[in-house]
């Protein structure tokens, strides 16, 4: 990236060239970290950076200082993509300069780190998670699966899941109820269903939705393309494959690009990794004719460390 603009970097001050160093290596260490290069410039790249300048806690000034040396550097390429990425570097110098740029809840990394560690405790039974929990987890897992679907979700629904999503799922069923969830469809509507779910959900991440009357689904998937911006996706990136409103931590100066559901798929696996990385895995065993349990239980505490849990 430097190379490239090694000419225009000889002609800076001392003081000058320190500060188009940094920025550039900031930009540089961005392109490197996604497999983009020069070649990839363009406005949404300018954009993403942006994004990833905010996230990291840059302040506004920062990121202004950090666009003009983009816009001035990009200033004369003569690439129509490049012409367009200088153009929008001074856009959003101009934005943030006159404070117009709102920053989601979700782009702060305290914010996201607390919401992170509640789901991961959900996951791993430290902290009961309720059937609005229940409902958010599984939908995350699911690739930010529809809240309505799950509201509706019957028992013969459970056996298209695996792995954690079906354990919840199971834990939720009942002999009496043909409904996964204890909702009590029969008595409520929809609607007083959805309102009952989302102030369960914003009483919960009250520092997320803060005094707004949320939507549960925008809720949902605000968290879940924060879970795929995390797992290395860029914000247009995961802005194309969410699966609803994201209010809570896209800002409104990313340029949303088309759907694109092959992308989707592939963060919708990161994005369950994530969550169940650090939760309890269940695996059958089957012990060969005349081995004992218990001399199982001997044999695997004896050479196996960390022994694994055995029932």
């Amino acid at each position: 990236m430097r190379e490239k603009f090694q000419s225009k970097l000889s002609k800076l001050s001392a003081d000058s060239l320190a500060k188009y160093r940094r920025s550039l290596s900031a930009l540089e260490i961005f392109m490197i970290g996604h497999g983009l290069s020069v070649a990839d410039m363009s406005p949404r790249l300018v954009e993403d950076f942006v994004f990833d300048l905010m996230q990291r806690g840059k302040s506004a000034s920062a990121i202004v200082s950090t666009l003009n040396v983009i816009s001035s550097v990009l200033k004369g390429e003569t690439a129509a993509d490049t012409i367009a990425a200088a153009t929008r570097a001074r856009e959003l110098a101009r934005q943030f300069r006159t404070s117009a740029v709102a920053i989601p809840p979700l782009v702060n990394e305290r914010t996201f780190g607390d919401c992170l560690t509640r789901l991961q405790a959900s996951l791993k039974g430290l902290q009961p998670a309720g059937v609005a929990g229940d409902i958010l987890i599984v939908s995350l897992l699911g690739g930010g699966t529809p809240v309505d679907q799950l509201i509706e979700m019957r028992k013969a629904t459970v056996t298209t899941y695996t792995g954690k999503a079906k354990q919840i799922l199971e834990c939720n069923l009942s002999t009496t109820r043909d409904y996964v969830f204890d909702l009590r469809q029969s008595y409520h509507t929809p609607r007083q269903i959805r309102q009952k779910l989302t102030d369960s959900l914003s009483a919960t991440f009250a520092d997320i939705v803060g005094k707004d009357k949320t939507d549960i689904d925008a809720l949902v998937s605000s968290i879940w393309v924060a879970l795929a911006i995390r797992c290395g996706a860029t914000a247009s990136e995961a802005l194309a494959c969410a699966p609803g409103p994201v209010p809570y931590i896209i800002p409104d100066f990313i340029t949303a690009p088309e759907p694109d559901t092959t992308a989707r798929s592939r963060w919708a696996k990161a994005v369950a990794t994530l969550l169940t990385r650090n939760t309890d895995h269940w695996y059958a065993l089957h012990m060969r004719t005349g081995v004992t349990f218990e001399q199982l239980q001997t044999d695997i505490a004896a050479d196996i460390k960390p022994a694994p849990t055995l029932f």
